[in-house]
């Protein structure tokens, strides 16, 4: 099995997540600026009409809330790895440079495994609250829409 190209497989659906995330984060954003580009300077009491204005607002925060999660950098990877940028960032480059050369081919295959299943953790993740942000987003689409006619 080629695991270096396992590897690739998965850091390609990290980063196409990320990608999506580049549309999908300023959307509802946008969404909440043009609401609140409506409000008067000098605010004045909430009334029912507002209603879809405030529903609207939250359901977009928590849009952006799961884009935020999406966003969030996963830092945790194998101990004392070869692959993993957290751990090689820790040593000198002199003590990577020597633990890579006192590495051995089954412990370097092992350290692939592990990072390609905490990558895959990471992609999963990353897609699973994508699809939470545009369930918010779809929610909010119409009650927003409302909010705009209704001049909220």
């Amino acid at each position: 099995m080629n695991l270096e190209w396992l590897l690739e497989r998965q850091l390609a659906w990290i980063s196409q997540a990320d990608s999506k995330l580049s549309v999908l984060g300023p959307l509802p954003l946008a969404m909440m600026a043009v609401s609140f580009s409506s409000i008067p300077i000098n605010l004045r009491e909430l009334d029912w009409a507002d209603f879809p204005f405030v529903m609207s607002a939250l359901l977009l925060s928590l849009s952006l809330f799961f884009v935020k999660a999406a966003l969030s950098p996963r830092l945790k990877g194998p101990v004392d790895s070869l692959v993993y940028f957290g751990e090689i960032s820790k040593v000198s480059s002199e003590e990577f440079a020597q633990k890579v050369a006192s590495s051995n081919e089954a412990s370097f295959q092992d350290d692939i495994l592990k990072q390609i299943h905490i990558n895959a953790k990471i992609a999963e993740q990353k897609h699973r609250n994508i699809g939470f942000s545009v369930l918010w987003l779809a929610i909010a689409t119409p009650v927003w829409l409302l909010a705009i006619v209704l001049g909220g």
